[in-house]
C-alpha cells in the first residue's frame, strides 16, 4: 500500500482557482485539474491568458497535471512551450510522479509511485469543442491502460486515472434533470482496470464520490464558483475526500 498522500482536485474552472483554506497547499503533494480550464476560449492569446490567470493563483513550485474538457480548444491538447514549467499535459498519456515525503514518515522514506493516467475530452453531447465518440474513448484508454501493465510488469504503485466526463450511472453524472450523462466507456475501462483512484468533473451538478468495484471515483465539482476535492490516500489504501464549498468542508471517505 502506498504510504499517506494528498492531493488537490478542480474541474471546470474557467480560468478561475477557488479560495482555499488557509494551510491547505502545504498538505498536498500534487494538483489534478480535470479539464474546461478556459471553457471555451478560441484564440491563442486568450488561451495564454487563462492559463497565466491559473498559474498565479497556484505556487509555482508545486505539481499541476491537467488534461482539457470539452469546452476546451482542441489547441489545449498540445504541449506549448509558453506553459507554466509546473504544469504537464496528461492527455492519452501516462507517467509515474513521486508522491513525496510523507508526514510522519521515517526520514528518507518516499511513497511508491503514484501512476497518473490521462484522457481529456468528454464523449458527445451539447457542446463538442474536444470530444470523442465512446468507442475511442474506451480503445484509447484501455491502451493507456495495458501501456501500464507492460511498462511496470505487475510491480506495485497506486493508479489514477484523470478524464474530464465521469462514468455512467454513478452518483457523479446526474444532471439538472436527473438524467445519467457520464461516459459509458469510462464506466467500462474503470470495471475493467480498476484503478484504485479515479477523478473527473464535467457534471457540474453532482460532486461527490461513488464506488465501482475497488475504484473511488470522485467529481470535484465546478471550480469557478468554489468547488473543489482535497483527496487523502492513508497508509491502508484508505481514500478520503474533502469537498469544498465556499470554504466549507464535508467528509466523506471509502475505506
Amino acid at each position: 500500500m502506498p504510504l499517506p498522500f494528498s492531493l488537490l482536485l478542480f474541474s471546470d474552472l474557467a480560468c478561475k482557482v477557488p479560495s482555499l483554506a488557509p494551510g491547505t497547499l502545504e498538505t498536498i503533494s500534487c494538483i489534478l485539474l480535470a479539464g474546461d480550464i478556459t471553457i471555451g476560449a478560441k484564440s491563442e492569446n486568450s488561451i495564454k491568458r487563462c492559463f497565466k490567470k491559473v498559474a498565479l493563483q497556484l505556487p509555482e513550485d508545486m505539481p499541476v497535471y491537467f488534461i482539457p474538457g470539452n469546452h476546451d480548444h482542441p489547441y489545449v491538447c498540445n504541449q506549448h512551450e509558453w506553459l507554466p514549467s509546473n504544469f504537464t499535459l496528461m492527455h492519452g498519456r501516462w507517467e509515474e510522479i513521486q508522491v513525496g515525503i510523507s508526514k510522519g514518515s521515517e526520514k528518507n522514506t518516499r511513497a511508491p509511485e503514484v501512476i497518473l493516467i490521462g484522457f481529456g475530452g468528454a464523449s458527445m453531447g451539447l457542446y463538442n469543442n474536444f470530444a470523442f465518440e465512446e468507442e475511442e474513448i474506451e480503445s484509447r484508454l484501455s491502451g493507456l491502460f495495458k501501456q501500464v501493465q507492460e511498462a511496470r510488469d505487475g510491480s506495485d504503485g497506486f493508479i489514477i486515472l484523470l478524464v474530464h466526463d465521469p462514468p455512467r450511472n454513478t452518483a457523479l453524472d446526474v444532471n439538472y434533470r436527473g438524467d445519467h450523462v457520464g461516459s459509458i466507456a469510462i464506466r467500462r475501462v474503470i470495471e475493467r482496470f480498476q484503478p484504485d483512484l479515479a477523478v473527473a468533473g464535467h457534471i457540474h451538478e453532482s460532486p461527490g464520490i461513488d464506488i465501482i468495484g475497488k475504484t473511488t471515483c470522485v467529481n470535484a465539482g465546478e471550480a469557478r464558483y468554489g468547488f473543489h476535492a482535497l483527496l487523502h490516500v492513508d497508509d491502508t489504501g484508505g481514500i478520503h475526500a474533502d469537498f469544498m464549498e465556499n470554504k466549507k468542508a464535508v467528509l466523506k471517505e471509502n475505506k
